[in-house]
């Protein structure tokens, strides 16, 4: 892969989350998408010859109408072949999956669970996630590392697009007074499950105490939020200077 130099100019010091907007050589072509996940480029990103699926658009050739675009591992504006997806849709609720095949180019219907557009079912935003655990994050910037939860209600909607975030900040000295304006950066996660490695968010303070929430959103919207989940840095004293020779 290749990117021109106002690129990789715009890839240096990003945030998790960032997009790059990397090139393939003549004679191939993309699919995946550059990210910076927690400190390291993603891995889905390839330079093929075998062409990629293009996310559909409503007016598809193999695949049922209406749908407008995939949701999954790998699956993206531009899909590498031999990745099943699952199907978004303008109208109804996408079900089952559809694949980009082995040859690329053209989105195929799964043979096990061939996608349709269910318009007899009514959308509704995802249940509220889990916040597992947050970890201080140390690599580059000074952060926390958050882990969670999908909330599995059993109910058939549209699958989740992406993960936002609310964080507070409690006033130092003030327990009693929480302000929306928090340092720490928790940005936004598009995906269809949550990352097994967590969601890093940057410039924790090391005094300060958050309040970090998440909601999950789909074509219906956002859901409610989390609970609060309450993370301070941890902070280790400096170490004691050595005793003087008797």
């Amino acid at each position: 892969a290749r990117s021109d130099s106002s690129t990789l100019d715009d890839c240096i010091d990003v945030f998790s989350g960032y997009m790059c907007n990397a090139q393939c050589e003549a004679g191939a072509q993309p699919s995946g998408d550059l990210v910076c996940e927690n400190g390291e480029w993603s891995s889905d990103f390839v330079c093929s010859t075998t062409p990629p699926c293009i996310r559909p658009d409503g007016d598809n050739l193999f695949i049922p109408d209406g749908i407008i675009g995939v949701v999954g591992t790998n699956c993206r504006y531009l899909t590498p072949a031999s990745t099943t997806c699952v199907p978004i849709c303008d109208v109804g609720v996408g079900l089952g999956l559809i694949d980009c095949p082995a040859s690329g180019g053209d989105w195929v219907p799964n043979t096990l669970d061939p996608a349709v557009c269910d318009t007899s079912i009514t959308d509704t935003v995802p249940p509220a996630p889990v916040i597992t655990s947050v970890e201080d994050y140390n690599e580059g910037t000074r952060g926390a590392r958050v882990f969670w939860d999908a909330t599995d209600d059993s109910q058939l909607r549209s699958a989740t697009l992406s993960w936002q975030f609310a964080v507070t900040r409690l006033v130092p000295g003030d327990p009693d007074t929480i302000i929306d304006s928090a340092t720490l950066v928790c940005p936004t996660y598009f995906g269809f499950e949550p990352p097994p490695a967590g969601s890093v968010c940057a410039n924790a303070e090391d005094s300060a105490v958050y309040y970090i929430a998440l909601q999950a959103c789909n074509q219906a919207g956002c859901g409610p939020f989390s609970a609060d989940f309450t993370f301070s840095r941890n902070i280790s004293p400096p170490p004691s200077p050595p005793k003087p020779p008797p």
